[in-house]
């Protein structure tokens, strides 16, 4: 899920969660309007870790951003789910 377009269409289709990885890594702003317009219930963190760092696109970039920071924020801003 990268767009307002492909999460409003997965919601339209009967998705009860959807999984969101890269985005919250890429466009924090985005992931977060997501999680307060769905609700946490519905918006699922995916957290990938290549050596303690959040790994993004599919496992194609790493980042530089360690795993239980990156969780703790998250938390911090209502995410109740990860995977």
């Amino acid at each position: 899920i990268k767009t307002d377009a492909a999460i409003e269409k997965a919601f339209d289709c009967g998705a009860a969660m959807v999984t969101v990885g890269s985005i919250a890594v890429k466009n924090k702003p985005l992931f977060l309007k997501w999680l307060r317009q769905y609700g946490p219930d519905k918006i699922i963190l995916g957290a990938d870790v290549n050596n303690g760092k959040i790994a993004i696109s599919g496992w194609l970039e790493n980042s530089d951003i360690d795993l239980f920071e990156f969780l703790e924020t998250y938390i911090a801003e209502g995410v109740q789910q990860v995977i």
